[in-house]
């Protein structure tokens, strides 16, 4: 309603410069006198509000002590009504997300209060690195990236989908984290840590999954000191030995797990063209062909995902153009099965 008193949400995301041995907890603490600045506030409000879309809404500023904060940007996170009745947009669970991302006559509301979310990281600079799953093979299964990285640094805000398909994903990943903290019993009720990403060849499936890896090394720094993202090599796991591919698969997983007992790191598993380890097993058996091996390979995929739900600090990320070639019972482990096509007019704008 027009001039109706409202709290608004900020996210501030800083930058510290990789030189710098300033303590994080100090630089939050003088940050957060700095950002509350009444002539800083206003400016970051102004910026924000003019924007008129969650997803969006951000924008980069300078700091002025360069040698210690390289820049930082702040993001709208929501806006929400003093009139408990009267809610303008709703918040999902601790990372503060909205479900609802229209902004409607946000000119005409007044701000009583700002509420702020600080998040301190360094980038890395360093480039993937591929893992042999012992000394006696010459591949590489996948590849490491510590996160956040230097490589993805705007990836996120750069990628225009539907109003609020990303943050769905972010509020499910607070969902895992929800569930990890109050113990929630995976048989009861269903929590695979799986995202299932599918649609057309060039629409950022893959660019979507990397994107969301980083804003997760952001959001969740207090709780994981640092992140991983595992690219999977999926084309790399088929030997030309028969029976040899499925034993690959959970001599790869078993290399995953033992990352993930490290209970400070958070892993993002990132399977791209998901068809090559989960090809539809129903295919293969009316192929004509022999299908023994392609279906161990499935059968050991299926296993090692069914057990990496029992980790806390993991997330599944897969990708696929050809729907159909996935076999269905991978499908139905995904709790988030998301198409990604061509953005809309409306997201364009």
């Amino acid at each position: 309603n027009e001039g109706e008193d409202c709290i608004v949400n900020i996210g501030v995301e800083v930058i510290i410069n990789e030189k710098s041995n300033v303590s994080f907890r100090s630089l939050k603490e003088s940050f957060e006198l700095f950002i509350k600045e009444t002539n800083k506030q206003q400016e970051v409000i102004k910026s924000l509000l003019s924007l008129k879309s969650l997803e969006r809404t951000i924008t980069y500023l300078d700091h002025p002590e360069k040698n210690i904060v390289e820049y930082y940007k702040v993001i709208l996170l929501g806006i929400t009504s003093n009139n408990l009745s009267n809610k303008i947009l709703s918040f999902q669970n601790s990372s503060n997300e909205v479900s609802d991302c229209q902004l409607q006559d946000i000119d005409k509301l007044n701000v009583s209060t700002i509420n702020y979310q600080i998040f301190l990281y360094k980038l890395s600079h360093d480039s993937p690195q591929s893992e042999l799953i012992d000394e006696q093979e010459s591949f590489s299964p996948y590849q490491q990236l510590l996160l956040p990285n230097k490589s993805f640094e705007t990836l996120w805000e750069n990628l225009i989908y539907e109003e609020g398909l990303k943050s769905n994903l972010l509020s499910y990943m607070s969902t895992i984290v929800l569930f990890s903290k109050f113990k929630i019993d995976s048989n009861i009720c269903s929590n695979n840590k799986v995202i299932f990403l599918y649609g057309p060849p060039g629409t950022g499936k893959t660019s979507l999954a990397k994107a969301l890896a980083q804003k997760i090394s952001i959001l969740y720094k207090d709780k994981f000191s640092y992140t991983q993202l595992i690219e999977i090599n999926t084309h790399s796991l088929f030997s030309k030995w028969f029976s040899e591919s499925g034993k690959l698969v959970m001599r790869m997983f078993e290399n995953i797990k033992e990352i993930l007992e490290d209970q400070n790191c958070f892993v993002m598993i990132l399977i791209d063209e998901v068809e090559s380890l989960a090809a539809a097993r129903n295919a293969s058996i009316n192929s004509g062909t022999e299908p023994t091996d392609s279906i161990r390979v499935v059968n050991a995929f299926l296993t090692q995902l069914d057990q990496l739900k029992n980790f806390s600090n993991v997330l599944v990320v897969a990708t696929s153009n050809i729907t159909k070639a996935v076999d269905l019972a991978f499908i139905d482990r995904a709790d988030i099965k998301q198409y990604i096509g061509p953005p809309s007019v409306k997201a364009r704008e």
